[in-house]
């Protein structure tokens, strides 16, 4: 498992996450990808841009929203590599 997690904003480079996640995928790696977190706007143009790229990517990436800080702890270790 692969996350991130943080606020969303055009510095952070997730962009270059999902195309990560999308050529690893078609080069045979099995992955589960999570960025957690947001703009905090879900609907927002910079979010939706992210959800169309990461669906063009073939890869299977899941936005869950902000992680609760008392599952905070859970999430890191259900991860293999923290993307910062």
């Amino acid at each position: 498992a692969v996350g991130f997690l943080g606020y969303w904003g055009d510095a952070k480079g997730i962009e270059v996450l999902i195309q990560a996640a999308g050529r690893l995928t078609a080069a045979g790696v099995q992955s589960r990808w999570i960025i957690a977190g947001s703009t905090g706007d879900p609907h927002d143009e910079y979010s939706r841009s992210l959800r169309r790229l990461a669906s063009q990517s073939g890869a299977t990436i899941e936005f869950p929203g902000s992680i609760p800080e008392t599952s905070m702890l859970e999430y890191l270790q259900s991860l293999s590599v923290l993307v910062i």
